[in-house]
């Protein structure tokens, strides 16, 4: 979402928090979506910009062909906007299968889904479970506490833990797939303090 840029960049850049962007590459320039020319600003400063699909449809119900013609089309729609090809993915939907993650693993190094936690990892851990990572949900919504994912960030440091965090939108009115742009502001705020 193009908030990606106005919102979430806009306030952890200057904190120096560097971003993760999950592009959907058929979407890209349309309306309430990112720019290439956003993207790449975002990029040239540090934020990963990453695989969320061609298309954002549930990829365990594509065929194997399927799913190759969509890996290949995201890592065409980067090479053309003149981008490194993406690392990651962060499945559409959540939606995730043992062929999906034997393909995606011929394009990507690792994959998210939506599942909520934290995942358990070290370089020297050799059962991380790399196409399966967790990652947090931060849909705080105005008046809504910080604490929820304050304290699972003190957690995640106390047991040397890797958390991701994610959300679709950042902004002052969200709906219930975005997180407040206040409260954005107030868990960056406590992530540099």
């Amino acid at each position: 979402y193009k908030t990606d840029y106005t919102n979430a960049f806009r306030l952890a850049n200057p904190r120096g928090i560097p971003l993760t962007s999950y592009v959907i590459t058929n979407e890209v320039g349309g309306t309430g979506r990112l720019t290439w020319d956003q993207i790449k600003e975002m990029r040239a400063a540090g934020c990963a910009i990453e695989d969320h699909s061609a298309t954002h449809r549930h990829l365990n119900t594509l065929t194997e062909e399927e799913l190759h013609v969509e890996m290949q089309s995201v890592n065409t729609a980067f090479a053309s906007a003149g981008l490194p090809l993406p690392e990651h993915i962060a499945y559409p939907h959540g939606s995730d299968n043992i062929m999906v993650r034997d393909v995606v693993s011929q394009y990507r190094e690792t994959g998210r889904d939506s599942s909520g936690g934290i995942t358990e990892m070290s370089w020297a851990k050799t059962d991380t479970l790399w196409y399966r990572l967790k990652s947090e949900f931060v849909g705080l919504q105005i008046g809504d506490s910080a604490s929820t994912i304050t304290d699972l960030i003190d957690e995640t440091i106390e047991n040397r833990q890797v958390l991701i965090l994610y959300t679709h939108t950042v902004s002052p009115n969200p709906g219930s797939n975005g997180c407040n742009v206040d409260r954005f502001e107030e868990v960056l705020d406590y992530i540099v303090s």
